[in-house]
């Protein structure tokens, strides 16, 4: 087997930040899901939910979050968005880069991870400011945990 080029270790390298990313986001979603979604059970409850959705797929964790209506219509939509996203990283991208037996590098695959990329890591921040939001919702002071996220994140996403 011939070593990588150097186009297509950054093609690797963007597709395995994609992952990561998408991975962080996963679990950013199973966690707000779970207190969304159980926010009047003991903990060790709470807890078990969490571990079952842990086992499951992104994609299982962005339907329910659809079928409980956790997140607003544009949110879920972008989630959704996502999902489709990185089904075509994990499936197809590889294929789309393919020509012949030889891995073609193009700009427009690039972006189109890095934008998988970014997109999942703005999700994040949005799941983070949503949870935010709903812990207020429920009577929780929530000052201090502003004041970090816009210390460590900067402001708050406007739009997705």
């Amino acid at each position: 087997m011939k070593p990588a080029n150097q186009q297509e270790i950054m093609l690797y390298t963007r597709m395995g930040e994609a992952i990561c990313q998408i991975q962080i986001l996963e679990q950013a979603l199973t966690h707000c899901l779970t207190l969304k979604l159980n926010p009047d059970v003991a903990e060790s409850e709470a807890n078990n939910f969490l571990l079952q959705q842990q086992q499951k797929t992104f994609g299982t964790a962005v339907r329910l979050a659809a079928k409980k209506g956790a997140y607003p219509e544009e949110l879920q939509k972008s989630l959704e968005e996502l999902l489709d996203q990185r089904n075509w990283l994990v499936h197809h991208a590889m294929r789309d880069s393919q020509q012949g037996n030889r891995i073609v590098v193009m700009e427009s695959i690039l972006k189109k991870v890095k934008s998988i990329t970014d997109k999942a890591e703005k999700l994040q921040q949005l799941l983070e400011w949503d949870l935010i939001d709903f812990s207020a919702s429920k009577g929780r002071n929530v000052s201090r945990l502003i004041e970090m996220m816009i210390r460590e994140k900067g402001p708050r996403p406007v739009g997705i």
